[in-house]
């Protein structure tokens, strides 16, 4: 099986490639890789991530919703194919099996965009958390810096599309933008972790505040809120590096985010340790 890092050496021996090159000349000189075969059920979860995608990103890059359509071989085969390979760790796939999966979908989306630095460098992440995802799942110990090591991987599929995107406008990558999203998309997963906790907790899968829970007992609430307070810091810290336009646009984000996702409450976090122990 092919690497990740093979599919980048293979973007660099076509230098003559200009950023935003017609994707049909690419994958008339690309072979067709295989994909991964995806179930219905990844398909319909894919859709909180795309419902996500349109109405914060593309709005930062002052994009249409069409956008995200004219591309859907690239946003939507991609957020469906890590719900797949979410959903096979979770009920005991092995993580070789979900690295495999992931330099397959490398092999796919090569056809499309560039599989650059950055982008293998998401794809490792991915490798990472789905390995400390399986520790997890396995009972093997870990402490609280590997969970918020892991919990700032965790969001490879948004980032993985939002690279996408400025390479298909043929774009330079900003790294301030890209840097304040990364805190957003944390924020947005402590959030969404805070309100599935019962849930997760019973599944025992990936979630910060569960995983909290279990190693720090008592001081997890303090713990999460902390984490949340910091990662507010750093989205308002962060706007005030962005340009005046992107200051507006992601504003723009952060309200919109709010009126489609009330501020969860911090709960005790106590839960049913024991039971899912």
């Amino acid at each position: 099986m092919r690497t990740i890092a093979s599919y980048r050496r293979t973007a660099e021996a076509r230098p003559n490639w200009p950023r935003g090159f017609a994707v049909e000349s690419r994958q008339a000189a690309l072979p067709r890789t295989n994909a991964l075969t995806l179930s219905a059920e990844a398909v319909r979860k894919s859709g909180r991530v795309l419902f996500a995608f349109s109405s914060f990103y593309l709005p930062a890059y002052d994009l249409p919703a069409d956008f995200m359509f004219s591309r859907y071989d690239v946003f939507g085969y991609l957020s469906a194919a890590i719900y797949e390979i979410d959903e096979q760790v979770e009920v005991g796939a092995s993580y070789h099996k979900a690295a495999n999966q992931l330099d397959t979908l490398a092999g796919y989306l090569a056809e499309r965009i560039r599989i650059d630095a950055k982008i293998e460098s998401l794809f490792e992440d991915a490798k990472e958390y789905y390995r400390f995802e399986d520790r997890v799942l396995g009972r093997d110990a870990f402490d609280f810096s590997d969970v918020i090591a892991n919990a700032s991987r965790r969001s490879f599929d948004f980032r993985l599309m939002h690279r996408a995107l400025v390479q298909l406008k043929a774009w330079d990558y900003d790294e301030l933008l890209f840097d304040w999203f990364r805190k957003f998309e944390m924020k947005m997963e402590v959030e969404d972790d805070l309100q599935s906790f019962d849930e997760d907790l019973t599944r025992g899968t990936f979630n910060t505040a569960c995983l909290v829970a279990r190693v720090a007992g008592g001081s997890a609430p303090a713990l999460v809120e902390a984490y949340r307070e910091e990662l507010d810091e750093g989205i308002e810290k962060g706007l005030r590096t962005l340009s005046e336009a992107q200051k507006q646009r992601c504003g723009g984000v952060l309200s919109r985010y709010r009126e489609i996702v009330p501020r969860p409450l911090t709960p005790s976090l106590s839960g049913n340790r024991e039971h899912h122990r």
